[in-house]
This record gives structure tokens, sequence and C-alpha cells, in this order.
């Protein structure tokens, strides 16, 4: 930063500069953040770890003066959700009262448990259906009948 100024004849040139370069970087860095924040997905995250991301873009961008409102990030976290959560999306988009942030993040890790717990019961469903379809045919896979 020195290296910026050192040559500067008086103190206010010094912070004029000093200001456009911050104002500059700080633009730069908002600009650089919210773009993060709106390209973030969660594909394979778990919901703590894709909150925790959101939430650490959202303080970075408190700490420059850009702060986001809890709507908008509410509607960024359940815009960038996979299509297994539109139900649940849809659900949060209709209610009478907006969810904060936190509430929608409880509220996402109850779904993603029963989104878990449903792919897992669909998967011991389609196993026990194929384990039954080859009951009965002895060891051979024929089966002979004697009258």
């Amino acid at each position: 930063m020195i290296v910026h100024i050192q040559d500067l004849k008086s103190l206010k040139q010094a912070w004029v500069t000093l200001v456009k370069m911050y104002n500059t970087n700080t633009q730069a860095r908002k600009m650089q953040l919210k773009q993060e924040l709106h390209n973030l997905q969660k594909n394979k995250m778990n919901i703590s770890d894709y909150s925790t991301k959101v939430k650490n873009l959202v303080d970075a961008l408190a700490s420059i003066g850009a702060p986001v409102d809890d709507e908008n990030l509410v509607a960024v976290t359940l815009n960038e959700l996979r299509k297994d959560y539109n139900q649940f999306r849809t659900s949060i988009v209709v209610r009478k009262t907006f969810p904060n942030f936190q509430d929608v993040i409880t509220l996402l890790i109850s779904e993603e448990m029963r989104i878990i717990g449903t792919s897992s019961n669909q998967g011991s469903q389609e196993s026990a259906f194929y384990s039954n379809t080859n009951r009965g045919k002895g060891r051979g896979g024929k089966t002979s009948f004697r009258s």
C-alpha cells in the first residue's frame, strides 16, 4: 500500500488515493461475493455445509458494507436447491409469513432427513421386489412339477 502513496506530496493526496483504492477493491470484492452467493449450488453438500457457505458469503458481504436482507437470503438459498426440494420450496413460498433464514435452514435439515429416508426406503423396497421375483424357482432356475 505504501508503494501507491510514497511519492505523493501531501497527506490529502495520500488519503484520496487510499480511499479510491479501497473503494475499487471493495466494489470488486462485493461483486465477486455476490456472484459467488448467486452461483452457489447445494449439489451433494448436506444442508449444514451448504448453509455455512451461504452464511460465510453473507457475513463477508456485510463486513464490506453490503448486507443481504433476510428475504433475499432465503430466496437465494431456496433457488439453488436440487429438484428433489421442489415441494419444500413451494411450501415455503406459499406461506402467509415468510420465514427467516435460520428457520428455513432448520426446516431444510428436516426435509433433508426426509428425502434421505425416502430414497433409502425406495432402495430397500426395490431390493425386496427383486429378491422376491426369483423365489420358488429352485436351484437351477427351472421348476418342475410332477403329477
